[in-house]
């Protein structure tokens, strides 16, 4: 098994942090990170192993949607299906509240979490030109959604 999956709280903001500098930048610091997880609207999920943290998602309900706001794992742990599970998990919480539409953005470069997000069904429903910046440049954003 990957690890243990469990909700997340605001006293997981500082791991969140730590993992997300490690694949984004720039990162959300813990106090990004607290301030969604003290909200109501929010939707979080995190696989650990032990202590460790190996994935964790966070999501917004907005309205009768879902947005996606990031979703990752540690880069040792990529591939392993941890992150499917988090979003799963998030997906089953988000469900309990009556909300089924998600909507998300990831980079076009991105062909990871693309995959991932074709495969648990999501589809692409525009394009926001240089939408993340990579270095000097930008790169554009997909706007995938699902159902």
């Amino acid at each position: 098994m990957i690890g243990l999956v469990r909700s997340s709280q605001a006293a997981d903001a500082a791991d969140f942090a730590r993992l997300h500098a490690l694949s984004f930048d720039p990162p959300w610091s813990a106090g990004e990170f607290q301030s969604w997880l003290e909200r109501e609207t929010t939707i979080s999920s995190q696989v650990r192993d032990g202590s460790a943290l190996i994935a964790f998602g966070l999501a917004s309900a907005a309205g009768d949607d879902v947005d996606l706001l990031t979703i990752m794992s540690h880069p040792a742990a990529r591939r392993s299906g941890a992150a499917r599970m988090v979003l799963r998990t998030m997906t089953h919480q988000a469900a309990s509240r009556g909300l089924v539409r998600w909507v998300l953005e990831v980079a076009r470069d991105n062909d990871p979490a693309r995959a991932l997000y074709v495969a648990e069904g999501f589809r692409e429903i525009g394009v926001r030109r240089g939408y993340y910046r990579r270095g000097e440049g930008r790169v554009d954003a997909i706007v995938m959604s699902r159902p």
